[in-house]
């Protein structure tokens, strides 16, 4: 059995990339990678692997679904699925679309209202006819797209913890990226975007000025610049900002940290979670939905108002005080959903299909 993985390329600096990386590392059955652009304004390129996808010797084509990967609103992928769904019929060969995300009714706002609504529920209708088998990473993705469209065959399937972790001491990771070890250091990691609540973050890191904060990332190109730089022109003394992290400083900065913040305003899955799963990284986070969820069932993340930053303030000095209580949870989630049973369960999803 061979599966063939559509999906943005190892170049690319994107979450979905990392993830399939972290999956095929853990799939014990062979596997290619087509890649693809993210966010190309190139459609020519999006319909040439899609027919490399199509045509390839593999047994099952699973794509790994973000809507921002195929341009603009998505126009790309009027293309995509389409070509795939035409060539794996003629072929024989299962789809299979892992939803890292949703559309649903949060995601439109005005002007044209009505108008996008109706573009929403027609793409989600696509995806639907073209995958023989959806996958989601949470529960809430999976009813958020379902209120719009119906699947014939579905399963949500966690994240998974990555293994191919990059130890280093806490002294060699600080050196790296130019921190002082002998400071706490409480950072958010990831891509800047308001969703993420940078603000908030540095909210917090106005009242807690004994600790060192740090902005660990940057932007897409052309993504959120002004945000950005409204972020950059508020950072005081005590803050750091990283820009785009290469793999080598990534890594290094969850060997350094000893608190993330992620003050989401809105998450449906965390690939940066699930690092700091990895990396035993006690992780505070605001009390949107799914971390409610996973602290009520896990008891982690720890978590504050999402309106609040004294709160906010007051939960990193008191987890900075004690994270035993957050990393223990932590543990023992990371033990139920490690990447090798999550990988295990594609390959009996594939073998299913077969």
């Amino acid at each position: 059995m061979k599966v063939e993985l559509f999906a943005t390329g190892p170049d690319q600096d994107c979450g979905i990339a990392t993830y399939t990386k972290t999956l095929e590392d853990a799939l014990e059955i062979d596997y290619h990678r087509t890649p693809v652009r993210l966010r190309s304004l190139n459609v020519v390129h999006y319909i040439r692997q899609s027919v490399k996808a199509g045509t390839t010797d593999s047994d099952v084509i699973h794509v790994q679904h973000e809507y921002d990967i195929y341009g603009p609103k998505s126009i790309a992928s009027w293309f995509v699925f389409p070509i795939l769904w035409i060539l794996s019929t003629l072929r024989r060969r299962p789809i299979v679309i892992t939803f890292h995300s949703a559309w649903g009714e949060e995601t439109v706002e005005p002007p044209l209202v009505g108008l996008k609504w109706t573009y929403l529920r027609l793409n989600n209708w696509m995806l639907a006819r073209v995958a023989d088998y959806a996958i989601f990473l949470s529960e809430d993705t999976r009813q958020t797209f379902e209120a719009t469209t119906s699947l014939s065959s579905v399963e949500v399937i966690a994240h998974g913890v990555p293994t191919d972790i990059h130890p280093m001491s806490r002294e060699q990771a600080c050196n790296r990226l130019g921190l002082d070890p002998d400071t706490d250091i409480v950072a958010e990691p990831g891509f800047v975007r308001p969703q993420k609540g940078y603000h908030t973050f540095l909210d917090i890191a106005e009242r807690v000025p004994e600790a060192t904060f740090v902005v660990g990332g940057g932007t897409h190109e052309g993504e959120y610049e002004e945000y950005m730089a409204e972020i950059q022109s508020r950072c005081g003394e005590g803050v750091v900002v990283t820009g785009v992290l290469d793999d080598d400083e990534f890594h290094a900065l969850f060997n350094a940290m000893d608190l993330a913040v992620l003050p989401y305003e809105s998450v449906t899955q965390s690939g940066i979670l699930n690092w700091c799963l990895a990396y035993e990284v006690p992780v505070l986070g605001t009390d949107v939905e799914r971390f409610r969820e996973l602290t009520a069932e896990y008891g982690f993340p720890a978590v504050f108002p999402i309106d609040d930053p004294d709160s906010g303030a007051e939960r990193v000095r008191t987890v900075l005080e004690d994270p035993q209580p957050v990393l223990e949870s932590m543990r023992d989630y990371r033990a139920a959903h490690g990447m090798d049973d999550i990988a295990a369960t594609h390959a009996a999803v594939y073998q299913r299909l077969l």
